[in-house]
């Protein structure tokens, strides 16, 4: 049975599709959400002062332009309150992890925010708070648009490795330069496009597919890891971190098969599980530095049972796990 909290959530969604929102919110009134984003819940239920933390924890609830099922907006907030109940363990290096210190701002800005500046105030944050700051950045979207305000920590030397099931390498989408479906591809515009893998897709048009080999984007498809496994592909994975000293990650919770992750906004079948998931990243997190991780698509109005969302909150408790 639907709890009041979903069915209070599938009001406020209603409400907002319906209402004439100014999508260009004033300076005003970003200040006035400064003020109140203190009120949301952190993450795990803890927030040790930001001084004495390695990693700063930022929710982005942009929900502009998904094109099936809209949500994405609350799922920083439902990934913060289903991470109060999981156990401050790592599955992956099988041992506690209570001494790992973040510090959770709260979302950066409100949801129904313009997606052009609902970017630019993820890269504002990430240029004037985590880089000076020498701080770890963790991004909980939202659409996957917000992984374009993590630019400033993809110019350096960095290595960008996506799991999705979707390419998001199209010029336009709907009319959109600007869209969960063209994210990859105004990244790519920016770095250059070899130092991009996609891991774990399946839903790729051609002319997605032609920009992939014109432009030398490494690809592991979901197809490639289920034939091969998750050996090979970590071996793959070795060779190709050679040459980078650090990796952002962008988990698009989608990778995973529907079976695992039913709570997204575009879900695809034939994706990975969830085991093989964890123990690409686990090759990932033990072998170099990752500066930042954002994990993006969990829609909360259409999971089961919380599923997805815990599933994207345990990502993040293993990111943790592994910084210092």
């Amino acid at each position: 049975m639907t709890n009041v909290c979903d069915l209070f959530l599938i009001a406020v969604l209603i409400i907002s599709l319906f209402r004439n929102e100014d999508k260009n919110v004033s300076r005003v009134e970003l200040g006035m959400w400064e003020l109140w984003r203190v009120k949301t819940s952190s993450f795990a239920g803890l927030n040790y002062p930001e001084e004495e933390s390695r990693v700063l924890i930022a929710g982005a609830p942009l929900d502009a332009t998904n094109s099936f099922h809209p949500g994405t907006r609350f799922a920083p907030e439902y990934i913060r309150r289903v991470s109060e109940s999981l156990e401050l363990y790592s599955y992956l290096l099988d041992m506690p992890i209570q001494n790992k210190k973040f510090h959770d701002i709260g979302d950066l800005f409100p949801a129904g925010m313009d997606v052009k500046r609902s970017v630019e105030i993820i890269n504002d944050f990430i240029s004037s708070e985590s880089i000076p700051k020498n701080k770890k950045t963790v991004i909980l979207g939202g659409e996957h648009t917000v992984t374009l305000g993590s630019l400033p920590l993809l110019m350096k030397n960095t290595l960008l490795i996506v799991f999705d099931a979707h390419a998001d390498l199209r010029d336009t989408y709907l009319g959109e330069k600007y869209s969960h479906a063209t994210v990859i591809r105004r990244i790519s515009e920016n770095i250059p496009s070899e130092s991009i893998i996609l891991i774990g897709s399946r839903a790729i048009d051609a002319e997605e597919m032609d920009y992939i080999k014109k432009h030398k984007i490494r690809l592991f498809t979901s197809r490639y890891i289920n034939t091969y496994g998750a050996g090979q592909v970590v071996n793959r994975l070795k060779e190709e971190l050679e040459g980078y000293t650090k990796v952002y990650l962008s988990v698009d919770i989608d990778v995973l098969d529907p079976a695992f992750a039913p709570g997204v906004g575009t879900p695809e079948p034939l994706g990975l599980d969830i085991y093989t998931l964890f123990t690409l990243l686990k090759s990932i997190l033990e072998s170099k530095e990752v500066i930042g991780i954002d994990i993006v698509e969990t829609n909360p109005l259409v999971d089961k049972g919380y599923q997805t969302s815990s599933i994207a909150a345990k990502i993040i408790l293993e990111y943790l796990a592994f910084q210092g």
